[in-house]
């Protein structure tokens, strides 16, 4: 499994952007994003993903961007 490493807010919303979520609204520095992703059965599930835009993102917090889009790690490794 890839290990994701600190990343910049800018990265992290374009890669979110190029796979279908769209900014929905903004909290302060923290930006809502909304996304459509189809399961196995071919149902619409929304994610909804909030990404704070101070500073590099931590590992910790990346990790739970990444479960919350349903993406996978290795959407964001570089």
């Amino acid at each position: 499994m890839p290990r994701l490493t600190p990343m910049k807010p800018r990265e992290v919303l374009k890669i979110l952007k190029d796979n279908g979520f769209e900014r929905i609204r903004q909290s302060g520095s923290h930006v809502i994003l909304k996304g459509e992703i189809k399961d196995e059965s071919n149902n619409i599930i929304v994610r909804v993903v909030v990404v704070p835009e101070h500073g590099e993102i931590p590992v910790g917090t990346l990790n739970d961007i990444v479960n919350r889009s349903g993406l996978g790690r290795k959407a964001f490794t570089r």
